[in-house]
């Protein structure tokens, strides 16, 4: 997942870049953890995204 993370992070939260098929499931999940980790530390979530 962490691997996952960076390669979001190089393609600025645009999941469009990545790898065709599982590319949307796999963005969705990761800003659901993003979400959950804001909301976690009390982060708003328009920071975390």
């Amino acid at each position: 997942l962490m691997t996952l993370r960076h390669m979001q992070m190089l393609y600025e939260s645009d999941c469009e870049p990545l790898a065709e098929g599982l590319s949307t499931y796999l963005c969705g999940k990761v800003k659901e953890i993003d979400a959950d980790v804001g909301e976690t530390f009390g982060l708003d979530p328009s920071l975390v995204s």
